[in-house]
């Protein structure tokens, strides 16, 4: 009889002497195992194609990326290439209709694959985002039943929900205050953002328009969490949207709309307005999402339309345009009248420059301020390699939050923040060597810095009282 071969790709602690060998293990009979790889990192799921390469992804990215990707290209068991991409770390592995899906603590993604390339070229696509990863627990395994539904563990954030964590002797708290998660609805496309009307409907605009209309409304008429009624209309795609005195304003890459509502329609029966029209939406970035601050006035996000504004984009050793001339009408904040309708780029007021993207905006009332997240630069590593190392490029550089100051200068694209360090540092393409700090007050420095390419793509600060006293 044939043996039967199972295959073991093998992940040694980094504490490990050496790799395990095949020898290690005692099989049943009938079966053989092969080292197919081994120092990879710490990973627990795999993942095969049909023509078998073999993914995983690490919950530690000890060498850069953090998705692996291994093709066995001679049949003796043995991986032959090996290639790491991805800036992600996770759990959750596998292939659903020719994607590569994967999870993160706080999300789910998915790569598109142009034929059998080992690694995917394009960049990878939100599936499920803004999932809960506080405290334990925070991996999101899944799997897929075959008739288009995924099913995502969200573990407890605790061991045993005490009322001290972890503690001798306390009490459980009765009823456990952890946080129920719901799918309010699904397979609408891809969405960014939300806004919730006051009586609970739920709208999103759609950037790409893969049913049609661009937004879709939402409601649930019986109070048991998801959506009984799910309507699409406008024939617009974009990021921005939200609620200002009864208007649903929404936000495409070139304009700021709104709607108006004849009662409690669920979707609107008039044509859009325009409130800004005519905005550059050429090059990256051209998203338009937007805050309203209470007071009649309405924030922008006009996005870098480069990488590093390089002479020659995404060109590795291209030197930076001095002055660069994307900051005179992108790579920033601009303020504009809430309620003027037939309003141009002119119109507006630049609240704050050097940023590169803004994808996240609210205005704290509290505060009586606005804050940002902003989506940092790319390709550190592959555009300086004499200076970063892709371990390096893979963490840098830092994803900002920030509250706007007027008038503020936040540093794009002539410095980037480094968490590691701690500190403001010049652009290489501005003459930086990774060590060089840019100069002191002229630039701001973030309230908080994530790591890189964690792409914040929201911020709300939550004034409700829905969820449980501990939050």
């Amino acid at each position: 009889m044939t043996p039967k071969k199972i295959l073991f790709v093998l992940f040694p602690f980094l504490f490990f002497s050496s790799a395990l060998s095949a020898e290690d293990f005692s099989l049943p009979p009938g079966f053989e195992a092969t080292v197919f790889a081994d120092d990879l990192g710490y990973a627990r799921h795999l993942a095969v194609r049909s023509d078998g390469a073999v993914y995983t992804i690490l919950r530690r990215r000890v060498f850069g990326p953090g998705l692996v990707a291994m093709i066995d290209d001679d049949g003796d068991g043995v991986a032959d290439r090996v290639e790491r991409f991805g800036s992600y770390r996770g759990t959750g592995v596998d292939f659903y209709k020719g994607y590569l899906y994967f999870a993160t603590t706080s999300a789910i993604y998915r790569y598109h694959f142009e034929g059998n390339e080992l690694v995917p070229t394009g960049d990878a696509e939100v599936v499920i985002g803004g999932l809960s990863n506080f405290g334990n627990h925070t991996e999101k395994p899944f799997t897929f039943d075959g008739q288009g539904n995924i099913y995502v563990n969200f573990g407890a954030p605790s061991n045993a929900c005490q009322r001290i964590s972890r503690t001798r002797g306390s009490r459980g708290q009765n009823p456990c205050p952890q946080l129920e998660n719901r799918a309010v609805t699904d397979d609408l496309g891809y969405a960014r953002h939300l806004a919730v009307r006051s009586d609970g409907a739920v709208y999103t605009i759609l950037r790409r328009r893969v049913f049609g209309p661009g937004l879709v409304a939402m409601i649930d008429d019986d109070g048991d969490g998801v959506a009984d009624r799910v309507e699409r209309f406008g024939s617009y795609r974009g990021t921005g949207v939200d609620f200002y005195k009864g208007y649903l304003y929404f936000a495409t890459t070139s304009a700021i709309y709104r709607y108006h509502f004849e009662g409690n329609e669920l979707v609107p029966t008039g044509d859009a307005e325009v409130v800004i029209g005519g905005l550059s939406n050429f090059g990256n970035h051209t998203e338009k999402p937007f805050t309203f601050d209470g007071q009649g006035n309405i924030y922008v996000n006009f996005g870098a339309p480069s990488n590093a504004c390089q002479r020659i984009s995404r060109t590795r050793g291209s030197r930076g345009q001095n002055p660069c001339p994307q900051l005179e009408n992108r790579a920033g904040i601009w303020k504009f009248s809430a309620d003027t309708l037939g309003q141009t780029a002119d119109d507006g007021q630049r609240y704050v420059t050097g940023i590169r993207n803004a994808m996240g905006l609210d205005w704290n009332l509290e505060a009586g301020a606005l804050f940002f997240t902003t989506h940092g630069r790319d390709q550190l590593g592959s555009l300086w390699p004499e200076i970063y190392s892709q371990a390096q490029s893979a963490e840098l550089p830092s994803e900002e939050f920030h509250q706007a100051t007027p008038g503020a200068n936040y540093g794009w694209p002539y410095t980037y923040y480094d968490h590691i360090r701690g500190d403001r540092m010049v652009a290489p393409e501005y003459g930086g060597d990774g060590k060089t700090k840019a100069p002191d007050g002229k630039y701001q420095d973030p309230l908080l810095a994530f790591p890189g390419h964690w792409a914040p793509n929201d911020l709300l600060f939550y004034t409700g009282k829905t969820f449980p006293s501990i939050y």
